[in-house]
């Protein structure tokens, strides 16, 4: 196993600070958890007890699901399944040459959340929620 020790400045000194390994390496007494939500594909948990395995398995599972779920519900598409009059489709033609082919389309300091932050938000507010 090839360990890469790193250091961070403190004062004239050089201090360890942190092993690089090629494997994930934990500490006596820690857990982890792995869910494997697709061949090949998974996400871990760390720092997880005995007493709190069960809701952070079950999260896991949920926030795979809340972020296909989001997915799904944010792609775009028409409110009505009525076609668009001819002025109206003449309004996106133009708002799509004008706006977002010549404009370059949204600002780019503009940003939206990934599902996975969606999710995440979602399942980390049920995390800390206190009665």
């Amino acid at each position: 196993m090839t360990h890469r020790t790193l250091y961070e400045k403190q004062g004239r000194k050089y201090v360890p600070v942190q092993i690089d390994c090629d494997r994930d390496t934990l500490k006596c007494g820690q857990f982890r958890l792995h869910y494997a939500y697709e061949d090949g594909a998974g996400m871990y948990f760390y720092d997880v007890t005995p007493d709190t395995a069960g809701f952070v398995a079950a999260a896991m599972i949920a926030h795979k699901a809340m972020e296909k779920a989001i997915e799904e519900a944010s792609k775009p598409r028409p409110m009505n399944p009525m076609p668009y009059t001819k002025k109206q489709q003449e309004i996106i033609k133009r708002y799509r040459q004008e706006i977002m082919d010549a404009g370059g389309g949204l600002p780019s300091w503009w940003q939206h959340a990934s599902t996975w932050d969606i999710a995440d938000a979602g399942i980390e507010a049920v995390r800390r929620f206190k009665p």
